[in-house]
């Protein structure tokens, strides 16, 4: 791993996706939490196959309780969560959660990687995603970054593959949908490049 040291919560970067607009990839803050909300509740409501949370589970969620969340669970002890924003609307997020106990400290779970439909295609994701990657490269500690995804989501797939992740294992019927089941694939990363 690098020797650096953790990055600057105030840290941004921007890049280009796929047309060459610009986009800034940020660490969330309080501001953020109304524009974190509405991205998420839309991500729950549109994708019930990606996400274990149920639109309404997400929707009951008041603003303040889902602010404290975030600057209590979300964004401590390593875990963080970055914003991906085009001419200041945040139009992704991802977000990366470290094992709390001391026995899994060495690893992180991707807890949520989401862009809006309208920017899909452009390299959002796989921008978004790199920076998360990057960063739990920078922690002298984490070993492992892992995420699961539904079988059926291949661009997903696909995206995880294409950075690394593989697949090592598989979790029958994960989730249950009104109309289906849902198995997902569990993959990790191995971060420690020192």
């Amino acid at each position: 791993m690098t020797n650096g040291p953790p990055p600057d919560l105030e840290q941004e970067s921007l890049a280009h996706d796929a047309v060459g607009v610009s986009v800034q990839v940020r660490e969330l803050t309080a501001t953020d939490m109304s524009a974190f909300r509405i991205l998420r509740a839309e991500a729950l409501r549109a994708h019930p196959e990606a996400f274990i949370p149920g639109p309404d589970e997400g929707r009951s969620r008041l603003l303040t309780t889902m602010t404290l969340r975030v600057r209590n669970h979300w964004m401590m002890n390593g875990s963080f969560l970055l914003g991906a924003f085009r001419e200041n609307h945040l139009v992704g997020a991802v977000g990366v959660l470290r094992g709390v106990r001391a026995k899994q400290r060495h690893t992180a779970l991707v807890w949520m990687l989401y862009t809006e439909p309208q920017v899909r295609g452009q390299g959002i994701a796989r921008t978004l995603l790199l920076a998360a990657i990057d960063r739990c490269r920078r922690d002298p500690d984490l070993e492992l970054l892992r995420l699961s995804v539904g079988n059926e989501s291949q661009a997903a797939r696909q995206l995880y593959t294409s950075l690394g992740f593989e697949v090592y294992g598989r979790e029958p019927r994960a989730l249950k949908l009104a109309d289906r089941y849902v198995d997902i694939l569990l993959m990790t990363l191995d971060v420690d490049t020192g």
